[in-house]
């Protein structure tokens, strides 16, 4: 995290997220952290002033309030096998009687399955990718875009994600990238366990839950993370482009030659590279936009070729109408080390004339 960032954690229930919320209260002061429990525009414009004086905000709330608050921020959640998770949560109605669901399931005899044919609780469908991926909606999903959204946002906005069957070695990992003390983690908010559900029960918990199983999956798979796995496009797109609150235009430029973006082709010589061949994927769909339209191909993708084993190929400027646009960084394959990719973005105006 950069110093000037906030915290939030996503706190998804039944993750063991009260104790680890207790560890975030011990790190921070009490003014310096703002609880969001309530999801409304009204809850928000209360705790605004709140928020800007704070260092961390913690809650059952989604990803994407800091665009609410217009606020620079790194992530952080933890994630639970999603049958234990709904299992949890179930039991929690089942025993507590302050708990939403206490009549239907204790009084009612509802069992889990009856609670997710009749989509009783959203908490019961893909909780965990619905949070990380900033869904709101109330419908009962099983959309895979959703997984696709909460897997690109962890890899770009947070700076962790731990397993809650791996608590103890989650809590060390984050300490140490958030340079926190050491921590006994409480047990917090526990709920009993029940007898053991049978395989028609646990089929059909998967089956409400597979966008959380593979996004369980995911993040089991990359544990213990390596730095790049949050750090890696994350880390690495601050690293070349910055901070878009310090550099606004920093999407679109990246160092040692960020002072290229803007300038005339003309005022540089380009001499033939006779060993290095720069293509660009799709190159109609650049030559043949509109200028006057509202729709511009701002990604552009393409490939690299050297004669040079291994390649090592140099940062690459693209103009477009005789402008530097923006610059990238090619990366290789392992295909004899000759042949590489390369992605930007640039600004849509590049592409519109006077």
């Amino acid at each position: 995290m950069e110093p000037h960032q906030k915290l939030i954690f996503l706190h998804i229930p039944k993750t063991a997220g009260t104790s680890v919320r207790a560890i975030v209260e011990q790190e921070y002061p009490k003014d310096a952290c703002v609880q969001v429990y309530t999801n409304s525009p009204e809850f928000y414009e209360t705790i605004r002033e709140a928020v800007a004086k704070a260092k961390a905000l913690y809650g059952h709330t989604f990803y994407g309030i800091h665009e609410w608050f217009d606020i620079d921020v790194r992530y952080i959640a933890f994630v639970r096998n999603p049958i234990h998770r709904v299992i949890s949560f179930y039991n929690h109605q089942l025993l507590d009687k302050n708990s939403l669901h206490y009549e239907e399931v204790h009084d009612r005899g509802m069992t889990i399955r009856d609670m997710l044919h009749a989509g009783s609780s959203l908490e019961m469908n893909n909780l965990m990718v619905r949070i990380i991926s900033g869904y709101g909606g109330t419908d009962i999903t099983d959309d895979t875009a959703l997984w696709d959204n909460a897997i690109a946002n962890i890899e770009r906005h947070f700076e962790f994600v731990g397993l809650t069957e791996r608590m103890p070695e989650s809590v060390n990992i984050l300490a140490q990238r958030l340079g926190w003390g050491r921590h006994r983690i409480p047990r917090l908010n526990i709920t009993p366990s029940c007898p053991e559900i049978d395989a028609a029960t646990r089929a059909t918990i998967k089956e409400y839950n597979r966008l959380d199983l593979m996004l369980y999956e995911y993040v089991e798979k990359h544990f213990p993370p390596n730095p790049d796995l949050f750090n890696g496009l994350g880390g690495q797109v601050r690293k070349f482009f910055g901070s878009r609150y310090a550099r606004p235009a920093g999407l679109f430029q990246t160092e040692p030659f960020a002072g290229l973006v803007g300038q005339p082709i003309s005022k540089f010589p380009i001499p033939e590279a006779q060993s290095l061949a720069v293509r660009v994927d799709t190159p109609q769909a650049s030559t043949a936009s509109d200028p006057q339209g509202s729709l511009t191909p701002a990604y552009i993708t393409g490939r690299i070729q050297s004669e040079q084993t291994p390649l090592n190929p140099p940062p690459l400027a693209l103009a477009i109408n005789g402008t530097i646009r923006s610059l990238t960084q090619p990366w290789t394959f392992p295909v004899n080390g000759r042949y590489g990719r390369w992605c930007t973005v640039v600004p849509q105006a590049s592409f519109h004339v006077e």
